[in-house]
């Protein structure tokens, strides 16, 4: 199976849901340097319990069909003074595909997006590509929204890396980490 995207609710049971937003909820949010592009992020809370990444491992196994193992998993907060690095942006120089878990409900989705001149909407294929997402990345204009998953409490969303996508609202929302944009990501190929 290689989905684009899919979208699965209640994706852990109900307890264990609880238990993982509960320990996300205390965790301390820092900057944090990614170990696989050398880029510094906002508001990345470590560690994932080893049970919920073998968990994540297990369950995303049965679902892609393969044995995975997820090359790194992190919670991040998103509260409303939020600054990505890069807004529309593809993860495939990392793997193959993304997970993202929704912790909180608010107004928050995940954004799938084309680029205007280009004609974009995955991973740059060639300079053209490159270029043109180099300049535009952080401006919405830009681009435009080909397709949109709301948050909700423990759903997931697994999609391949090489979409080019967005957080919305882009300055995340609330003001902690039980009312802002919190989330689970996972790559893995």
């Amino acid at each position: 199976m290689r989905p684009y995207v899919l979208v699965l609710d209640n994706f852990f049971e109900p307890l264990e849901f609880d238990l993982l937003r509960s320990y996300a909820w205390g965790l301390e949010y820092k900057d944090q340097v990614a170990p696989f592009d050398g880029q510094t992020y906002p508001n990345i809370g470590l560690p994932v319990p080893e049970a919920v990444e073998q968990k994540v491992a297990v369950q995303l196994s049965w679902i892609m069909g393969h044995k995975v193992v997820p090359k790194y998993m992190a919670f991040r907060l998103s509260t409303e003074d939020s600054d990505p690095p890069q807004w529309a942006h593809s993860d495939l120089e990392v793997a193959q595909y993304n997970f993202v878990l929704s912790l909180n409900d608010g107004p928050g989705s995940t954004l799938l997006l084309t680029h205007h001149e280009s004609e974009m909407w995955e991973h740059p294929r060639n300079q053209y590509e490159l270029e043109m997402w180099q300049r535009d990345f952080n401006d919405a204009k830009k681009w435009h929204i080909r397709g949109e998953v709301d948050f909700a409490p423990n759903r997931a969303i697994i999609m391949r890396s090489g979409l080019i996508h967005a957080a919305d609202p882009r300055r995340g929302y609330g003001e902690t980490a039980m009312d802002g944009r919190l989330i689970l990501l996972s790559f893995f190929d």
